[in-house]
């Protein structure tokens, strides 16, 4: 039985001086690499923009493969601080190859799709400074107003799900807007065959098993673009994808029938008629994880995920 390490994060008081934070994020994330992955979304340029703004040590876009107008972009950047490294494959494949690339104490990882809040660099990474936690997941929130159902959907239920599910599961937290210490990455690996993806949730589980602790900082938020997701066809391609690569990281971690019996009732309460389709989706994603999609992993990929 997975043992959850879980400590909150209180928001932050509002009247700390600007020059304290100002002071605090100079000397707390000069050791901190910033790690992007990234494939054909234009998106990097504007977040790239905003993190240089940052006092840190290095910006990392490893890229899996995107095209040339967005590669000639990427590599006219002027900025020391950010490489650009080339690594092909899919998400969990790109994030295995980089993580041996990391120079920085902490690991902070944010997506293309993605934008933070200001404070959120100091936000996410003060409770591993503070040695109150190893690593630390924040939430995010929407980067416009929904203007369609699937959107308004995925809004909807992301904000359900920072303020009731991982505040007690830290375990289900996303790789990106996420820090880490950085000597985790080199006991615990991302398993590259996990192509569908949950990989993520894969890293966090290993993290867990081998002691490290888990941190829910709520006022770490970046807000996020998932206009693309914008039809129902588009929305049940990713949830399935994810539920597959989910129910397989669970199972090798040796937590698939508590990860079943909570992601069944929380399906009951999150009350919306979406989540129907969504519940009915979970038992196929279980049969394919367990029969189907285990080969096709082993072909793609004959790599061992702790090489």
């Amino acid at each position: 039985m997975l043992k959850l390490n879980l400590i909150v994060i209180p928001d932050h008081e509002c009247f700390i001086s600007r020059r304290y934070l100002t002071y605090y994020s100079k000397m707390s994330t000069r050791n901190v690499s910033i790690i992007i992955t990234s494939y054909n979304d234009p998106r990097i340029l504007d977040l790239v923009e905003k993190l240089t703004d940052e006092s840190i040590l290095e910006i990392i876009i490893a890229d899996g493969g995107s095209g040339p107008q967005l590669m000639q972009k990427l590599d006219s950047i002027s900025d020391d601080r950010v490489r650009v490294l080339v690594l092909p494959g899919s998400v969990a494949e790109t994030r295995r190859q980089v993580q041996d690339q990391i120079k920085g104490e902490i690991a902070v990882f944010i997506d293309t799709d993605e934008m933070p809040c200001e404070g959120w660099l100091d936000r996410i990474t003060e409770p591993i400074l503070k040695n109150e936690a190893d690593f630390v997941f924040g939430p995010t929130k929407p980067f416009r107003t929904s203007d369609n159902r699937i959107t308004f959907y995925i809004d909807r239920y992301d904000q359900w799900f920072y303020e009731n599910i991982l505040p007690a599961d830290i375990s289900k937290g996303a790789m990106g807007n996420s820090a880490w210490r950085a000597e985790i990455f080199h006991r615990v690996f991302f398993n590259p065959k996990l192509t569908m993806g949950g990989e993520d949730y894969d890293f966090t589980l290993q993290a867990l098993n081998r002691g490290y602790k888990g941190a829910y900082a709520k006022d770490a938020f970046v807000y996020h673009d998932q206009g693309s997701i914008n039809t129902l066809r588009k929305f049940m391609k990713k949830k399935f994808r994810y539920m597959v690569g989910a129910s397989i990281a669970y199972r090798d971690n040796g937590s698939l029938m508590s990860g079943i019996g909570k992601s069944s009732r929380n399906s009951r309460k999150f009350d919306d008629p979406l989540e129907i389709l969504v519940l009915i989706m979970k038992p196929l994603a279980l049969f394919c994880s367990m029969l189907i999609f285990p080969r096709i992993c082993r072909r793609k990929s004959g790599r061992n995920p702790s090489a």
